[in-house]
């Protein structure tokens, strides 16, 4: 898993370090060093924040192949759009 790139893209969804801490249960400082680049801190980052922060990943619209990257190919198909409002599918 890239920790670093999934905190980035919710930092980027204006989430602040503090409210993904408390939302998975581990401090700011944890978020902080893993988007410092310690690697200790990514090793070190548990099973439930981990799944708590995949699932909080993908309530904002996360990249599943970031995800898992192993499901990444070359000829993978392209994101699906977003609807816009008014033309959500029935």
């Amino acid at each position: 898993m890239n920790w670093k790139k999934i905190i980035s893209d919710l930092v980027a969804a204006k989430l602040t370090q503090k409210e993904i801490a408390k939302r998975i249960g581990v401090t700011q400082s944890a978020i902080s060093q893993i988007l410092s680049g310690k690697k200790s801190a990514q090793k070190g980052f548990r099973y439930e924040p981990g799944q708590r922060l995949i699932a909080l990943y993908k309530s904002y619209g996360g990249d599943n192949h970031l995800i898992w990257p192993e499901l990444a190919t070359a000829s993978a198909p392209p994101s699906r759009p977003t609807p816009t409002r008014g033309c959500e599918a029935a």
